[in-house]
């Protein structure tokens, strides 16, 4: 009774312990075949013109993740921010960012500590509402250390500031499947439970 009481454990341990492996990597990676199949944002309702301007805004902020260079966060600041009144939510919940200073924060942070990010700037969804804008993108980040991928959703809303659109709210997230998360917390209970008993049946 023994025998096949620690046997079920160990099985069940492989298994929970299996199923948590490939969660994490389908957490941590993304292939492009899987982008390529995620169903693209349509144009939205802006006229031609202003989505070119707003594209160049964002084309500039990509410029900016591109090189990295914290010498000039005030120059990309002054020509992607409406800093009076912005605000940006990173990732992280505590990532919280206001004004000016806030966004230098950000800026400095990301191209400092995070990965190399690309927008699909080419696949934007942008409404225009008069002189605002809502607009959606895809795109990923790639982690520097770990070269893991992960997808990114970025959300901002954009106003025409004299004649130039600048962000005045800004979202990052990252845009995986939520459920993979769940079932992981579950998996990895269910396997730190089982080694727990695998642990007490060895000294029974």
């Amino acid at each position: 009774m023994l025998i096949i009481l620690v046997a079920s454990i160990r099985i069940i341990t492989v298994l929970f312990g299996g199923i948590l492996l490939f969660l994490m990597l389908k957490l941590i990676y993304i292939n492009k075949k899987e982008l390529s199949t995620i169903h693209n944002y349509s144009k939205g309702n802006a006229i031609e013109k202003d989505r070119n301007d707003i594209l160049n805004t964002l084309v500039t902020l990509q410029e900016g993740y591109d090189k990295r260079d914290i010498s000039k966060i005030d120059y990309y600041v002054e020509n992607t921010m409406n800093f009076q009144d912005v605000l940006i939510l990173g990732t992280n919940p505590n990532e919280i960012f206001i004004g000016h200073e806030g966004v230098k924060k950000l800026f400095f942070g990301d191209w400092r500590y995070w990965g190399k990010v690309k927008f699909n700037l080419e696949e934007s969804y942008i409404d225009q509402f008069k002189n605002m804008a809502y607009i959606t993108v895809r795109g990923e980040v790639r982690i520097d250390i770990w070269k893991i991928r992960l997808p990114l959703r970025l959300t901002c809303v954009m106003s025409n500031e004299s004649k130039k659109w600048l962000i005045s709210k800004l979202q990052f997230q990252y845009d995986i499947n939520t459920n993979y998360v769940i079932f992981a917390m579950l998996a990895s209970i269910g396997l730190f439970v089982s080694l727990i008993l695998s642990i007490f049946t060895i000294f029974m």
